[in-house]
């Protein structure tokens, strides 16, 4: 449905519910979390759909992304990271899905004790590798894509200022 555009956003919203169990993972006290993370997900709907529109709403009149940013982020997505099939896709959206789950305190203590909030990356990997039964959206991921979400958790990158 996602890659031949025939989803909406509502839809979309509806279907990740059913699809990520770790969504409900967040509790009302780390709700903002949720709302990143179901974001990061819309954006990849946006992006494979080619809806600017929606992707720059938000963003100040004065500082939209152009319509030529959105053009080369586009081509990027789809010659370099090839977006382009529903295995990638899946993968990238159980990237969204999971990479706040090592901020979500009781998650991280109770897992990867000794993990403080800024190893919340780390400590995530460290789940993955030993207890992804934790994680099923990413136990049913091909290893390859297993391999690069540990890979990308264990970077020194702070994902939120990316998104």
């Amino acid at each position: 449905d996602l890659l031949s555009n025939q989803l909406s956003e509502n839809s979309f919203k509806t279907k990740i519910l059913r699809t990520f169990p770790e969504l409900s993972y967040f509790s009302s006290n780390v709700s903002s979390q949720r709302d990143q993370t179901v974001c990061a997900m819309l954006t990849v709907l946006w992006l494979i759909s080619g809806d600017h529109q929606a992707f720059t709403r938000s963003q100040p009149e004065d500082d939209h992304l152009t319509k030529h940013s959105w053009g080369w982020i586009k081509e990027w997505m789809t010659e370099t990271v090839r977006l382009t099939y529903e295995e990638a896709v899946d993968a990238i959206l159980v990237f969204m899905a999971i990479h706040a789950l090592g901020k979500i305190p009781e998650f991280r203590e109770e897992l990867a004790p000794g993990y403080d909030a800024s190893m919340h990356d780390v400590a995530l990997a460290q789940i993955l590798i030993d207890q992804a039964q934790f994680v099923p959206s990413f136990s049913r991921l091909a290893p390859r894509y297993q391999r690069l979400i540990v890979d990308s958790l264990s970077v020194d990158f702070q994902f939120s200022q990316f998104l």
